[in-house]
């Protein structure tokens, strides 16, 4: 597991409590301040509705991780969602970044400075920021308020109660969109249309356009974009002028055109043809429910190019083609102008040029210029790692057990010892990773590879993060494919633990999380049948999915419970 970053795990030493700090260790009295203005971010709406949490001096995480400093139990929130920055009475709300986005009164934020009144969505959640003794800007006040105080102390009187219209509208959304799986359910929730309602427009009493419109809804859930055209094309057929089912088949069409384009483009990359793939990645608008996966699959391509182009190179080096190798190293800069390994092939093929030209760097181990008599450890040490860097292994080796075995200090010996193994580790970790078609073995692979990896110089820190990423999330797609959910949400989760906002895992795990709730109610329907062992399995399969603290996790514990002891009894199917 990696640790979280120091940023994360750091709290802001406000001025004043660095002030008093320095004034005791200089032995002067410590002043006497006044104590600081309250200030709290009440949960107006969703699962923590009534909980106020007091933000003190610095900074403080707001989200649905338990190593966060404010943790909400809403699973449409990010692990980590936003940020709320505290400076004296000024205070700001920080968006993280992640995909579900961040906004205050309506309007999608990065940073924003808060204002009592305030309030800050995400997810299904609304927090309003208040300030003690400052009335707060009802203007737009969507939403319900508790109980009007701010821990005891009177808050202003709420402006005149609104129609709950609103109200119910936007849980109908925000539920859509936990349950529907994202953009494209919101936006047919906000455009009014319901599985039960009559659509407007011409043929609005025509049989079977309600029944089209809730299948297209199913088929547009489940991503079945071709399904869902189709469905809405015989619905507009039946009502021309409906203007429900021409924005529905608009955007369907548009999700379409964006599933094919991607689909090309992993049919390109598969031919080894970069530069064709990305174009179709890039044809995904960022308006389309698609973006994040079509910007994933464009990193994995630049990457992927990447991986070929150094590959070619180095046999280019090999067969003394040194032009061409530069050309390729050039083109590998272009992409990712901080490519560690092009740019330490590019400085070694500089270097050669310099001592005459016909010297290239030995690409293939077949000679291993690391060991010479009389050299310092240092000098070893610094070659072993060029080879390493260069996944020579078999210099790298050489030059590590010169140093290792060598006559050397005990501290020295001891770190070519150390570099030995771990490259060791690392040379079989790709070996083993390389060749391996289980996308849940090939990912362990990379894990150890990053373990060992540590233990050198972590040169290759990045790039095996992003493969054992990449490896878990394609094995919870597979998974969550063959319908193990909860399998699919531990893959999920151990991709998170190495990139935590990574689009596709977080898409994953938000299905994994609609499907737990469908299982949910599958396993009350079961044991309201009396059907104990199957409400059971049922049950446990949602505990694998959601989080401990979910509401829905300790409800399916007591369905579990409640089975297994109806079952000892001989109550069962």
């Amino acid at each position: 597991m990696v640790e979280d970053d120091n940023e994360d795990a750091t709290r802001v030493l406000s001025t004043a409590d660095l002030d008093n700090f320095n004034a005791a260790a200089a032995g002067k009295p410590v002043p006497v301040r006044a104590p600081a203005i309250p200030i709290e971010l009440h949960v107006v709406s969703g699962p923590d509705r009534g909980k106020v949490h007091n933000l003190s001096e610095g900074s403080a995480l707001v989200g649905r991780g338990l190593d966060c400093d404010i943790v909400l139990a809403d699973p449409a929130v990010s692990r980590k969602h936003f940020r709320v920055v505290r400076t004296g009475d000024d205070v700001d709300a920080v968006d993280m970044g992640g995909a579900n986005g961040t906004n205050v009164n309506g309007d999608r934020i990065s940073r924003h400075n808060l204002t009592p009144g305030d309030q800050i969505e995400v997810g299904t959640t609304v927090l309003e920021f208040r300030i003690e003794g400052k009335v707060p800007n009802r203007s737009r006040n969507d939403f319900p308020q508790n109980d009007g105080t701010l821990h005891g102390h009177a808050a202003a009187a709420p402006a005149k109660a609104k129609s709950k219209l609103p109200l119910l509208i936007g849980l109908a959304a925000a539920g859509f969109i936990v349950l529907g799986g994202g953009g494209v359910a919101a936006w047919f929730v906000m455009s009014g249309g319901d599985d039960t309602e009559k659509v407007s427009g011409e043929g609005e009493d025509t049989p079977g356009i309600a029944d089209l419109i809730k299948e297209a809804k199913g088929q547009i859930d489940d991503q079945e974009w071709a399904e869902a055209v189709d469905t809405l094309k015989k619905a507009k057929k039946a009502s021309p002028s409906n203007s429900d089912v021409k924005g529905m088949l608009a955007k369907a069409e548009e999700e379409l055109e964006a599933s094919e384009s991607i689909e090309e483009g992993k049919a390109q990359l598969k031919k080894k043809k970069f530069k064709a793939a990305i174009e179709h990645f890039e044809e995904v608008s960022n308006g389309s429910e698609q973006f994040s996966d079509a910007q994933d699959a464009i990193k994995e391509a630049k990457v992927d190019m990447a991986t070929a182009y150094v590959g070619a190179a180095r046999k280019a080096l090999e067969a003394g083609k040194n032009k061409k190798a530069k050309a390729l190293l050039t083109k590998v800069m272009k992409v990712d102008p901080k490519h560690a390994e092009a740019k330490l092939l590019l400085e070694q093929l500089a270097g050669g040029e310099a001592e005459g030209g016909d010297k290239a760097p030995a690409a293939g181990g077949k000679k291993d210029p690391a060991v010479k008599s009389g050299q310092s450890a240092k000098k070893l040490l610094a070659r072993g790692l060029k080879a390493y860097h260069n996944r020579e292994w078999s210099a790298a080796k050489s030059a590590f057990t010169a140093v290792a075995k060598g006559s050397f200090s005990k501290a020295e010996r001891a770190k070519g010892g150390k570099y030995l193994a771990g490259s060791a580790d690392v040379a079989a970790a790709f070996g083993t990773a390389n060749t391996q078609a289980n996308p849940l073995r090939q990912a362990k692979a990379w894990r150890k590879a990053y373990a060992a990896d540590k233990r050198v110089d972590g040169h290759f820190g990045a790039m095996l993060i992003k493969r054992l990423t990449k490896a878990y999330v394609i094995a919870g797609k597979q998974l969550y494919k063959g319908g193990h959910y909860a399998k699919a949400a531990e893959a999920v989760r151990e991709a998170m633990n190495y990139d935590p906002e990574n689009a596709q895992a977080m898409k994953l795990e938000d299905q994994c999380v609609s499907q737990a709730a469908k299982l949910l109610s599958k396993a009350k329907a079961h044991m309201a049948k009396k059907n104990y062992a199957t409400a059971q399995g049922l049950a446990r399969e949602v505990m694998g999915v959601l989080p401990s603290m979910d509401p829905r996790a300790a409800e399916a514990r007591n369905i579990a419970k409640k089975a297994a002891a109806a079952d000892v009894a001989g109550d069962d199917d």
